[in-house]
């Protein structure tokens, strides 16, 4: 990979400096996960390589976690799984 493509915008470049949302976040860490994934493989050095890919792994963890459901949703839903499974089982 290039420095260029470093450099240069990526399709899923964020619009704006500030994102809000989880998906614009979840987007602006993976863009950032890219860019130092870019980085590591240009790196001239072993323990640069291996700091920058570390990086890139951190920001591309972030951004997953990003792209789950909230844990509030999480819970609620099974929350209502669960009093779901009561209901049907006093039917039975």
């Amino acid at each position: 990979m290039s420095r260029a493509r470093a450099s240069g915008k990526s399709a899923e470049a964020p619009s704006g400096a500030n994102p809000r949302s989880r998906a614009e976040r979840a987007a602006h860490y993976r863009h950032y996960a890219d860019q130092f994934r870019v980085l590591a493989d240009d790196a001239l050095s072993q323990p640069q390589r291996t700091e920058l890919a570390k990086l890139a792994r951190r920001y591309a963890q972030l951004a997953a976690l990003l792209s789950q459901p909230p844990r509030t949703e999480l819970a609620k839903a099974a929350r209502r799984y669960a009093q779901l499974a009561a209901r049907n089982r006093t039917k039975l």
